[in-house]
């Protein structure tokens, strides 16, 4: 529900924040500014942008990609739940400090080579949003990151064991489907639809309907599959 409040703050709420914030940064150096980002946007436990940084970045996002070709890719934990529920909060705040990291740096890489990628944002409890020309790009290089660092980066070997025996004993997840516990969904919109006007939480809001959609249907197949 806080999620929910906070995708749905009321447009001339955000877009007199946004004036503010402009207004300031006007009268700030580039090292002043990147001071002022770090204090005023940053998520405390992943160190990725909060989500106040797309009600300030939105409507500036939206004039930027006005010509097109820009996409909203949203990133979202797979079975994040069951890493709180199994192993405890301290493991899944783990997780997402490691998680934001792997966002972070690759998206640092991306920038360095020229790649059109904002920074990235969480914007729920387990969902980071990239925008820009190359963010569905990005996203793809962010999942294989995590997978490849899930089993004894992200977690210990031995908890990501547990997690994926106790998921399956436990009928949380078919056999098949617990290898992909803490891996990453990647759902990209385009910012503007049929030639329309870019608009970043329209895109944001159908990645989350999909992505809402995605998993009723798994959901769905896991009731189906033998356990």
């Amino acid at each position: 529900a806080e999620e929910d409040a906070l995708r749905e703050l009321p447009l001339p709420a955000a877009a007199r924040t946004a004036e503010s914030v402009a207004r300031l940064e006007e009268r700030l150096t580039p090292h002043e500014r990147a001071v002022f980002h770090e204090a005023a946007f940053k998520d405390p436990l992943t160190s990725t942008r909060g989500y106040d940084y797309l009600s300030v970045r939105a409507g500036e996002w939206d004039r930027l990609y006005a010509g097109g070709g820009a996409t909203a890719a949203l990133l979202s934990a797979r079975n994040f739940k069951q890493i709180n529920d199994l192993l405890g909060h301290g493991s899944g705040d783990a997780y997402l400090r490691r998680l934001g990291s792997i966002l972070r740096r690759e998206v640092a890489r991306a920038r360095r080579a020229r790649l059109d990628v904002q920074e990235p944002v969480r914007v729920a409890s387990k969902e980071f949003l990239l925008v820009g020309r190359d963010a569905a790009a990005v996203a793809r290089r962010v999942a294989r990151a995590v997978e490849r660092a899930f089993d004894g980066g992200m977690l210990a070997k031995e908890q990501v064991l547990r997690l994926r025996r106790e998921s399956v004993e436990r009928g949380l997840v078919p056999a098949g489907r617990a290898s992909l516990i803490g891996t990453l969904r990647v759902l990209s919109e385009p910012l503007s639809l049929l030639g329309g006007t870019a608009d970043v939480k329209d895109a944001l809001d159908r990645a989350f309907e999909r992505l809402e959609e995605r998993k009723r249907r798994t959901q769905f197949a896991s009731s189906k599959a033998p356990h």
